[in-house]
C-alpha cells in the first residue's frame, strides 16, 4: 500500500511545544517543507538499524522520479506523523534489498543463467532502497530520535534552515556577514546559495579556513580566490588580505578578468545570485624580490607592473632563524643567535653588512680563546658560515644595507589586496616570506587606532611550512601554530592550503574553523583525521568534479558538496591575452581594465523547480546581503 501524499492545499498539524502556538509551527513547517512534491517514503527503524538522536533511516517510493534521484549528499527532510517535529538529514548511506535469499535462486528465476532482459522471471523481485541520514537540525531543537515520519524535501527556506543560515522563521542566525561559499544542489534541482558566518571566519567567535585536496583536480587556488572575493563583497569587517604566490603564477594575475567567464552561463548566474561582483581585484597590488642585476625591477615571473622587496636585517631580525637547515638550528646556534640580535636590537648593529663584520671582528678578537661570549668558537664559526650563504642563496631579498625596500603595511585598509610572489624561493626562503609578512601585520593589527580589523594571509603548500612529521618544530612553524591557537584575538587569520592534509602539524588543521575538501585520493583519506566521514562519502571525494567542495563549518552540523562558480581573475599569462592591455604608468596597482560587465539576469524569480529537463540556473531570489530570504516561497511556487 503506497504511503499517503500531502498535497499543497493540505497543512501539517503540529503538536504545541514549549509554549509555541500550533499556528506558528505550522506556519513554519509550511515555509520549510515543500508539500507539493509530496511524499517520497517513510522512515524504518528495525532491531537491527534503530534510530538514534543524530541519525535516521528511511526507504524510498519506486515510483517517484524524483525519490530516485536522491544519492548521497541530499538534504531530505522527516515530518512526523502528528505534525510535532521535522527532521532534516543529509543522505550519507544507500543500500538496496531484494526478497532474493541467494544468488542461485536468482540465476534459477532467469531461466537457469540467462540475463536476456526479455526473459521474465516467473515473479518480480521486490527491491527496496534504504536511505541512512545524518541530521543536520529540527524544528523543535529536540536531541531524540525522529517519529513514524513520511519523507519529503524540504523548501529553499528549508534548505537554509537546515544549513544553519536561519531559524524557522526566516531571520538570519548569523552575528557577522554572511559569507557565500558556493551554490547547494538539492535532489528537485533546488539551487541555495550557501553561506558562513564571518564571525567564525576571521573571528571572534572562531577562525582560519583550511583547503585541500589533490594538485590540479581540487581547485584549491580557486577555491581560494572566490572565497577572498565573495568575503570582500559581504564582509563587514575591515579585512585585508595577503595572498602568497608560492608556486607557478596561481595569484600573479588577480587584477586580470578571467575570459572563460565570459562564456560560462552557470558562475554567471551564480555571482548575481550571491551578489557578488564577478570582478577581479582590480586595486590589488603585486610585490617580489628585487632584481640582483636591476634594482628597478623584480624576480617575479608576472608581466606586468611589480614592486620591488630587498628587506634589510632589521626588518627580518625575528624570522632569519628560518632560513636555517632544520640540522643546522640547535641550541647552541640559537643562544649564539640572541647575542647578535640583542645587539641588532640595541641599536649597535643596523645592516646585514655590519652583523657579519661584527661577527668577524668578535672572532679576531677571541685570540686563542675557545669561547666567545659564552660560546663555543665553532658554533660561531658554523653560525657565520651560514649568514654569509644567506645573501648569495636569496640575492635580492636581503639587502645587506641598512635601508631596505618592504610593502607598505601601515597603508593597508579594508579591502586592501597585497599578492607576493615567493615562487623563486625555495621552502626556507618562503618561509621568511611569511614570517615577515606575519611579523608586520600583527605590528598594524594591534597598533592604536588600527584602520584593520582583520588580515588574511593565504599561504599554499603548508606541508612544507608546517610539516607533520618534523622531529623538532621549526620557528615558522612554531609562529604558525600559535597563530592558529591565538590569532583570532588580533584579527591575523590564516588561509593555508596543502594537497594532503594528514601532512600539516595537526595543530594548524584542527584550530581552523572551516574545512574546504577538493578531490582527494585514497590514501589520505585512510588517515585516522577522515575515520569520521562515511564510506560513501569517502567514495564521493574521490570523483569529485573540479569545482566542487566538500565543506565542514562551526553552524553546519553536518558536511555538505557544494558547487563554486569559476573565479574572476585570470589564472595564469595565458589568460590574459584575450584581456585588453593594462595599464603600464603605474608600477604598483595593475591594471585599471574594466571588469567583466554583470550579466543581465534572465532567471526566473525563484530558484529552479523540480526536476527541470533544462541545465540549472542559479537565480538572486534566495539570497540577500543578510543573509536572508527576500520572499520565502517555495520552488513550487508561482
Amino acid at each position: 500500500m503506497m504511503p499517503p501524499i500531502y498535497r499543497q492545499d493540505q497543512h501539517l498539524q503540529p503538536v504545541s511545544q514549549n509554549g509555541s502556538s500550533p499556528s506558528a509551527m505550522t506556519q513554519s513547517m509550511d515555509q520549510l517543507v515543500n508539500l507539493g512534491v509530496g511524499t517520497l517514503g517513510r522512515t524504518v527503524a528495525t532491531a537491527h538499524e534503530p534510530h538514534s538522536s543524530h541519525t535516521f533511516h528511511c526507504w524510498l517510493r519506486a515510483d517517484s522520479d524524483v525519490a530516485g534521484a536522491i544519492e548521497v549528499g541530499s538534504i531530505i527532510v522527516a515530518v512526523a506523523d502528528d505534525g510535532s517535529d521535522a527532521v532534516f538529514g543529509t543522505v550519507n548511506r544507500f543500500r538496496a534489498y531484494d526478497d532474493i535469499a541467494t544468488v542461485v535462486a536468482d540465476i534459477y528465476g532467469h531461466n537457469f543463467g540467462d540475463p536476456d532482459p526479455d526473459i521474465m522471471a516467473p515473479t518480480d523481485a521486490l527491491e527496496v532502497l534504504l536511505v541512512s541520514c545524518q541530521v543536520m537540525r529540527s524544528l523543535t531543537g529536540l536531541a531524540r530520535p525522529v517519529r513514524h515520519s513520511p519523507i519529503m524535501l524540504p523548501t529553499t527556506r528549508g534548505l537554509r534552515f537546515a544549513l544553519g543560515q536561519i531559524d524557522a522563521r526566516g531571520a538570519s542566525a548569523f552575528s557577522g556577514g554572511a559569507i557565500p561559499v558556493g551554490i547547494l544542489r538539492n535532489v528537485d534541482g533546488t539551487l541555495v546559495p550557501v553561506c558562513i558566518d564571518e564571525d567564525y571566519v576571521i573571528g571572534p567567535e572562531a577562525a582560519h579556513v583550511n583547503i585541500a585536496g589533490v594538485s590540479g583536480l581540487a581547485a584549491k587556488t580557486s577555491a581560494i580566490v572566490f572565497l577572498c572575493r565573495s568575503l570582500l563583497a559581504h564582509g563587514r569587517k575591515r579585512t585585508a588580505i595577503v595572498l602568497l604566490n608560492v608556486k607557478g603564477q596561481d595569484f600573479l594575475y588577480l587584477d586580470r578578468p578571467n575570459p572563460r567567464l565570459r562564456g560560462d552561463v552557470w558562475s554567471q548566474d551564480a555571482y548575481n545570485a550571491i551578489r557578488v561582483p564577478p570582478e577581479p581585484f582590480i586595486d590589488a597590488r603585486f610585490f617580489a624580490p628585487r632584481s640582483p642585476e636591476n634594482a628597478q625591477r623584480t624576480q617575479s615571473r608576472r608581466r606586468l607592473p611589480t614592486e620591488p622587496l630587498s628587506w634589510s636585517l632589521p626588518m627580518v631580525l625575528d624570522d632569519l632563524p628560518t632560513l636555517f637547515e632544520q640540522s643546522d638550528w640547535d641550541d647552541r646556534v640559537a643562544g649564539a643567535w640572541l647575542v647578535v640580535a640583542d645587539e641588532v636590537r640595541r641599536g649597535a648593529l643596523t645592516s646585514y653588512r655590519a652583523m657579519l663584520n661584527w661577527i668577524d671582528a668578535e672572532l679576531v678578537a677571541s685570540g686563542r680563546d675557545s669561547w666567545v661570549r659564552g660560546h663555543h668558537i665553532a658554533t660561531w664559526s658554523k653560525l657565520r658560515a651560514r649568514l654569509r650563504h644567506f645573501p648569495q642563496v636569496y640575492r635580492g631579498l636581503l639587502s645587506l644595507d641598512a635601508h631596505g625596500v618592504d610593502v607598505p603595511w601601515h597603508t593597508l585598509t579594508g579591502g586592501s589586496v597585497i599578492v607576493i610572489d615567493a615562487a623563486m624561493l625555495d621552502d626556507r626562503g618562503t618561509g621568511l616570506v611569511l614570517g615577515r609578512t606575519i611579523a608586520a601585520l600583527t605590528e598594524v593589527l594591534t597598533a592604536p587606532g588600527a584602520a584593520l580589523d582583520a588580515a588574511i594571509v593565504v599561504a599554499d603548500e603548508l606541508s612544507k611550512l608546517a610539516p607533520a612529521w618534523s622531529p623538532q618544530q621549526t620557528p615558522l612553524a612554531a609562529r604558525l601554530v600559535d597563530i592558529a591557537a591565538r590569532g583570532r584575538s588580533t584579527g591575523l587569520i590564516l588561509f593555508g592550503g596543502e594537497q594532503f592534509a594528514s601532512s600539516v602539524d595537526q595543530q594548524v588543521i584542527d584550530n581552523a574553523a572551516t574545512h574546504l575538501l577538493g578531490r582527494t585520493e585514497d590514501r589520505e583519506l585512510a588517515q585516522p583525521a577522515y575515520a569520521l566521514l562515511g564510506d560513501e562519502i569517502k567514495a564521493r571525494l574521490r570523483a569529485l568534479p573540479q569545482g566542487s567542495l566538500y565543506v565542514r563549518a562551526p553552524k553546519l552540523s553536518q558536511g555538505i558538496i557544494l558547487r563554486f562558480p569559476i573565479p574572476p581573475c585570470a589564472s595564469d599569462d595565458r589568460r590574459i591575452e584575450q584581456s585588453p592591455d593594462p595599464a603600464s604608468t603605474s608600477t604598483n596597482t595593475g591594471s585599471q581594465t574594466p571588469p567583466i560587465a554583470t550579466p543581465t539576469r534572465t532567471g526566473a524569480s525563484t530558484l529552479n523547480r523540480a526536476m527541470p529537463a533544462s541545465p540549472h540556473r542559479v537565480t538572486e531570489a534566495t539570497f540577500d546581503a543578510t543573509g536572508t530570504s527576500p520572499n520565502g516561497a517555495r520552488p513550487t511556487d508561482a
